[in-house]
């Protein structure tokens, strides 16, 4: 019998596999704003938004990326690696990011967030374009549970940078 751990391993590996435009991972500086991350938020991505549209530049596309942990109490983050599903091949996709410590700049007490930069750069010329799945898989543990992913997914639109005017 095949267990859900070693399908959503496997899941994983051929998630990294697939790599035709190479991306970075950044932290970035604390905000002095609200925190965005808490009972209320629970799970999920909050940046970029949900069907929301990246406009790519020519030589490289930075976009921001707040994830909030439904992590308290008992229970707490590890750490997340954030993919990108391509629509023609959905089990397959590109890692954008691995092991990404929660830096909790974004919750209240007892909460878990993740605040960072994701750098995409064309390769050969090409760009991603239309609508992507942006998925966060959450390493998280305690309470009964040793070790589990939970996984949020976010559709996304991207759009290939605008033609030079003559």
């Amino acid at each position: 019998m095949v267990s859900i751990r070693s399908v959503l391993l496997a899941g994983v590996a051929l998630l990294t596999t697939a790599s035709a435009i190479p991306i970075i991972g950044e932290p970035i500086v604390k905000r002095q704003d609200d925190k965005l991350c808490g009972y209320e938020t629970g799970q999920a991505i909050v940046e970029p938004a949900a069907n929301s549209t990246i406009q790519q530049n020519e030589d490289s596309t930075t976009f921001e990326v707040i994830y909030c942990s439904g992590q308290y109490f008992k229970t707490y983050s590890i750490d997340a690696s954030v993919f990108l599903h391509f629509p023609d091949s959905p089990n397959s996709g590109q890692l954008l990011v691995n092991n990404q410590q929660p830096d909790n700049l974004d919750t209240d007490a007892g909460f878990y967030s993740y605040r960072f930069n994701i750098t995409i750069y064309p390769e050969d010329g090409d760009y991603l374009s239309g609508q992507q799945t942006l998925s966060v898989y959450e390493a998280a543990s305690g309470y009964y549970n040793p070790y589990n992913y939970e996984i949020t997914e976010i559709p996304i639109n991207f759009a290939e940078p605008a033609s030079p005017s003559s």
